[in-house]
């Protein structure tokens, strides 16, 4: 089993890095089955996808640079749900479970209604926002949203 970790992006972005906020998504892209070479790209990290281009743009706006990973860590079969992949191998709560004792969030950004259900499920002791899935951003209209949910991520306690 090849167990993808997340990773801090956008790559070239070291200047400014948001220590505290963490983005998860269900689980790595397939696109990576199909292109075996470009796997050290990592996930959320393709210079040829314009949803991950997208999504570092934002990332850079609000974020500086962050840590983002996935719930289910190993690609799977494609379409596959990934809430059976999460509860069939624990090891994937484990892995996930480390990265955030790691990095510690204040915030959780999930990519996706399955995804925010699901951790604040297993999570319920983290701070879980919801953000629409970036490859929805190929709609203008939640490009919009994403504005006031970025905003919504990175506003502090009151």
């Amino acid at each position: 089993m090849s167990i993808l970790q997340g990773q801090y992006i956008p790559t070239d972005n070291k200047n400014k890095r948001i220590n505290d906020v963490i983005l998860i998504g269900e689980k790595p892209s397939d696109y990576f089955l199909k292109h075996p070479k470009e796997k050290h790209f990592g996930n959320y990290n393709n210079p040829r996808s314009r949803a991950d281009i997208c999504l570092q743009k934002y990332i850079k706006k609000y974020l500086g640079q962050v840590y983002i990973t996935d719930m289910v860590k190993t690609e799977g079969l494609s379409g596959a749900n990934f809430e059976i992949e999460w509860h069939k191998e624990p090891i994937h709560k484990k892995y996930l479970l480390e990265e955030l004792n790691k990095i510690k969030p204040r915030k959780i950004g999930a990519f996706g209604r399955k995804v925010e259900k699901l951790l604040k499920q297993e999570f319920p002791e983290y701070n879980i926002n919801y953000l629409i899935h970036p490859s929805a951003t190929r709609y203008p209209k939640n490009l919009t949203k994403w504005d006031k949910q970025f905003k919504q991520l990175i506003k502090k306690y009151d």
